[in-house]
């Protein structure tokens, strides 16, 4: 008996003693990383080129436990090269897992690296166009959405989406900043200048850097993200040292087919002020110590001006434009970018301190809506008259020594 028990002892030891299997080490989240593009690089079969939609991809590595890493994938979608007036805009993820297995480490589950899902929530469809713009209610968008929608806006669009993101912004600082985080860097930068310009230069004492010190990011990347509207808002401040607007900026027509704009105020020169512009006039006069009044026809805007009898100097003091909206023919828009042609709504969008006059009459407009600031723009106002819900005519007007009532 005790020479079995003797024998059980040694097998067992001897048993004991053989050296375990070796077992992979547990990886880094940079080899997670590089095992996956590796793996995607063999899937030849499925290439970057073969999805038309896919923009760029990024790929972030979490670890679950010892034995077990999420390994996240980032597909982002942008078709406005190959598709304007409409674009196809956002992203889709898939959650891959990344095990230790006998065999060693590997993935259960993959994606390849193109495989980009256009059906999912955070993909947009947009079309760029003024009909579309004026039907659209983005106060019904996500903060992502009107991110989105701003990469590829411009002239009024741009002032529009803007102006929304920014009083988003002050009503939600966390949903906007945590969009702003959702973008890779290029597409963050771009939306981070257009929100701090908006809110620089449209709107100074908006509140807009007081929320946003306020608002504190819930993970590293919206501090980044924070971080990037701060400089866009130091960028912008930087180019307009002065004052985030100039008074007079916004009282003035862009001339279609020239790079200046028409703005009220004094000239340089006589009349048309190096503008090409011919007239008939249909008014000569005086206007008591601001000197002769003329007041001119262009055909597509009149314009109306004094000539001081001190100096000569040409004060333009009113401009007016009813020329319909025509992209092939050029029209005049003001600093915003609105032109004849836009709707009610969107005109309430990008002027906001617009003010609806209750009282106004008129046998050729329905409605007359007032934008005057005040303030260093003085006596200047810009008036919006509208027909069957459209800007039908826009007229730019300093009363010098008076302002518009209030009804």
């Amino acid at each position: 008996m005790k020479r079995l028990l003797a024998l059980a002892l040694a097998l067992f030891l001897s048993g004991c003693g053989a050296p375990a299997p070796a077992q992979p080490p547990a990886p880094a989240a940079a080899d997670v990383i590089a095992a996956y593009e590796e793996a995607a690089q063999a899937d030849h079969a499925t290439a970057r080129g073969d999805q038309l939609y896919l923009y760029d991809k990024g790929v972030a590595a979490a670890q679950v436990d010892p034995d077990h890493w999420k390994v996240t994938l980032t597909f982002w979608a942008d078709s406005w090269e190959w598709e304007r007036p409409d674009a196809a805009i956002g992203y889709s993820t898939a959650v891959l897992d990344y095990e230790r297995t006998q065999d060693g480490w590997k993935f259960t589950s993959f994606c390849p690296s193109d495989g980009l899902d256009l059906d999912a929530d955070t993909i947009f469809h947009f079309t760029y166009d003024l009909p579309t713009f004026d039907a659209t209610d983005f106060g019904s968008w996500s903060a992502l959405q009107l991110a989105l929608y701003l990469l590829h806006t411009d002239g009024a669009l741009t002032e529009g989406a803007s102006d929304d993101l920014f009083f988003r912004f002050l009503e939600s600082p966390a949903a906007v900043l945590h969009a702003l985080s959702l973008l890779p860097p290029a597409w963050q930068e771009t939306v981070s200048r257009l929100l701090a310009g908006a809110a620089w230069c449209w709107h100074p004492d908006g509140g807009f850097e007081t929320v946003l010190e306020a608002t504190v990011p819930a993970d590293d990347r919206e501090q980044k993200a924070a971080d990037a509207l701060r400089a866009a808002y130091a960028a912008a401040q930087e180019a307009n040292p002065s004052e985030p607007a100039p008074a007079g900026a916004e009282f003035a027509l862009i001339v279609p087919g020239e790079k200046r704009v028409l703005t009220l105020g004094p000239q340089e020169g006589a009349f048309p002020w190096g503008y090409d512009l011919e007239g008939t006039l249909t008014y000569s006069g005086s206007a008591d110590t601001y000197g002769a009044v003329y007041e001119m026809d262009c055909g597509d805007i009149q314009v109306s001006y004094f000539v001081s009898p001190d100096d000569g100097t040409e004060y333009l003091y009113k401009l007016s434009t009813a020329l319909p909206y025509d992209r092939s023919e050029g029209y005049f828009s003001t600093a915003r970018g609105l032109y004849c042609g836009y709707s009610e709504e969107a005109l309430r969008r990008i002027y906001i301190p617009a003010k609806k006059l209750e009282t106004f009459q008129s046998d050729r407009y329905d409605a007359c809506y007032i934008y005057e600031p005040g303030g260093d723009a003085f006596c200047r106002h810009i008036a919006f008259y509208l027909k069957d819900g459209l800007v039908a005519s826009i007229e730019l007007e300093d009363l010098l020594d008076a302002c518009m009532p209030d009804s």
